[in-house]
């Protein structure tokens, strides 16, 4: 079962991999199997993350277009400390990776039977296509 997964917006080939390749190295060192690891890429209009009037495009809208989105969910079984320290490692990889972008990061612990049932929804989808 995935233990991580992680949207952002990034379009860029080159990019993704790069990061990917980043990623699954640090998750590796903390302790996640490869196999447990899912990505998943997809485009986040800036007012997705900062919705309403006072939206983060509309106070200045020379940014629109210039932001990462990235969650990430890791199953409560991980243990506060083990969460804090991804955090730190996956906000400098996006820090270095993104240094022109906005990026607007979260964690968020989610229970496991969650991962099992969206992998396993996700896999019959593939199935069908």
């Amino acid at each position: 079962m995935p233990t991580v997964r992680i949207v952002s917006n990034i379009a860029e080939q080159q990019k993704r991999r790069e990061m990917a390749r980043r990623l699954t190295v640090a998750f590796g060192r903390s302790g996640v199997k490869v196999s447990h690891l899912l990505f998943i890429w997809q485009h986040v209009e800036l007012s997705d993350v900062y919705p309403g009037p006072f939206s983060l495009a509309d106070r200045n809208p020379a940014i629109s277009g210039h932001f990462a989105s990235v969650t990430i969910e890791v199953s409560q079984k991980r243990p506060k400390e083990w969460r804090r320290e991804i955090l730190r490692k996956t906000r400098e990889i996006f820090a270095d990776g993104l240094s022109d972008e906005y990026i607007f990061m979260g964690l968020v612990p989610v229970d496991p039977d969650d991962f099992v049932n969206a992998t396993s929804a996700e896999s019959r989808q593939q199935e069908v296509s």
